[in-house]
């Protein structure tokens, strides 16, 4: 471990199981006592194992296949560059070693960054998120990768809408209350609506727009990502995510690390046939902080093959607006298992290296702008080639 980390298996509060000892069965996430178990790792740390998940079925040759695209041996640097991102006006391609930035510090990590597969909108559309929709990039070389990746995609998405029922049941809300802001019933009504737009033959008009748009963009990323074998350690800096729910594929190296209550960096270690799931910045918010969102980040231990993982980042519709539900509507039960934070409380707050809440967007805003503040910030490079001085 490094010099900065703990061991996971040390208790984290008093005297208690590590908050990372937490690993919820996905076939039986509905059961009482899962419910109970999620609501622990819904005000702890924000992180626990999924075990027997849909996307077990799809790991293994998406991992090849990632692999295959890293290696030397099979891609060329001729052919990663034809794929970079800075040529996609949606973010979406292969970024090298030190062109994503976390805290305005180079990650030690390679990739290749996909999004939702969708039409595009027309350049030129205000808002500016609406770049975000579009196609993404895959090598000529690794066909298959394609159908890989989108199917990868379609399960993680199952799993997000099993998950937030889940979380509705563990807050004590209606089913509908945070599944709504997915906005995912309306995905193929509203790729109609963008073919529309993309054919016209004059830019609409402001009003025509607001008419044309989708009611709900529904939205999500992924990465295919190799970190550095040696040289810089952040492989990636300390971060909150800023969508719903993240579901992180990982090989078995370490370098995965979470922050714990007191500002200690915990090194989460790899669990066969399971899952990562930690929770966004807009789970968070939507849940009045009753959620934490949690605080990571990958550290480079020197070894002879880079690690290799697959992030999926759910988020909302790009046109919600995360309106936060009152604590007088959640259940009793999880206002309870909100009092356990006692560690917390006696040391007067959270100890953490990221600022509250950098993600959680304005009271009245779509979070369409949230999602684009988080990608120019990100990537720089393709903002500038893009965009030039466009602000968020």
């Amino acid at each position: 471990m490094s010099p900065t980390a703990t061991n996971t298996n040390a208790a984290q509060d008093d005297g208690g199981p590590s908050p990372l000892s937490l690993v919820l069965s996905y076939p039986n996430l509905t059961s009482p006592s899962t419910i109970a178990s999620l609501r622990r790792a819904m005000v702890g740390l924000g992180f626990f194992y999924l075990s027997d998940s849909p996307l077990e079925s799809e790991r293994d040759r998406l991992f090849a296949l990632t692999r295959r695209f890293f290696s030397s041996n099979h891609t060329s640097p001729e052919e990663k560059r034809s794929i970079e991102q800075e040529k996609s006006r949606h973010f979406r391609g292969w970024s090298g070693l030190g062109l994503e930035h976390t805290q305005d510090k180079p990650d030690n990590r390679e990739q290749i960054d996909l999004g939702i597969e969708s039409p595009a909108f027309p350049q030129g559309l205000q808002p500016h998120y609406l770049n975000l929709y579009g196609p993404n990039q895959f090598p000529a070389s690794i066909p298959e990768l394609r159908d890989a990746v989108l199917s990868y995609m379609e399960k993680a998405e199952e799993v997000t809408v099993h998950l937030t029922k889940a979380i509705e049941m563990a807050l004590g809300v209606e089913e509908g209350r945070l599944g709504d802001c997915l906005g995912l019933e309306g995905k193929e009504e509203g790729f109609e609506k963008i073919k529309a737009l993309a054919q016209r033959s004059t830019p609409p008009t402001d009003a025509e727009l607001e008419d044309a748009l989708p009611r709900f963009l529904p939205y999500e990323r992924m990465k295919l990502v190799k970190y550095g074998s040696e040289g810089n350690p952040q492989g990636v800096g300390a971060h909150r995510d800023g969508g719903w729910i993240t579901l992180l594929a990982t090989d078995q190296q370490p370098g995965l690390q979470v922050e714990d209550v007191a500002g200690q960096w915990i090194d989460v270690p790899y669990k066969p046939g399971c899952i990562l799931v930690n929770f966004g910045q807009q789970l968070e918010r939507v849940s009045s902080g009753l959620i934490r969102a949690a605080t990571h980040r990958v550290h480079i231990y020197p070894s002879p093959d880079g690690r290799v993982s697959l992030p999926y980042f759910s988020m909302p519709s790009l046109r919600a607006v995360i309106d936060p539900i009152p604590r007088g509507e959640m259940s009793a039960e999880a206002l309870q298992e909100e009092e356990s934070r006692d560690a917390e409380k006696r040391m007067g707050g959270r100890k953490t290296v990221v600022p509250e809440g950098d993600l959680h967007g304005s009271a009245t805003e779509e979070f369409g702008h949230t999602a684009w503040r988080s990608l120019i910030r990100s990537h720089p490079n393709t903002f500038q080639r893009w965009y030039g001085k466009v602000g968020a």
